[in-house]
């Protein structure tokens, strides 16, 4: 995993993530599609290309990410995705086997 800018592309066989965190440090890390949306996952969800407030992901930088999930005691766990880390380009882990 290297660090690149918001606009650099990445190398053949690798593909661009952002990294979010929140005050409880916990992550978030979202993919960039082929085509130009954001997509992230979520457990019990899935896959959405939408932040938590409803809005198609453009920016991760600017994607609302806000949620309260049951830790493994049962217990809520507040998560508040407010900060940005940065831009990462990331090897395939298929081209990797290759």
């Amino acid at each position: 995993m290297t660090e690149i800018g918001k606009y650099d592309t990445c190398e053949e066989g690798s593909y661009k993530i952002a990294i979010v965190c929140d005050p409880y440090h916990y992550y978030h890390v979202l993919r960039l599609n082929y085509g130009g949306s954001w997509s992230h996952y979520i457990i019990g969800d899935g896959r959405s290309t939408y932040d938590s407030c409803g809005t198609f992901i453009t920016d991760p930088n600017n994607a609302k990410f806000l949620k309260t999930n049951n830790n493994q005691s049962g217990q809520e766990t507040p998560f508040d995705a407010t900060s940005f880390i940065g831009y990462f380009s990331v090897r395939s882990l298929i081209d990797e086997e290759n």
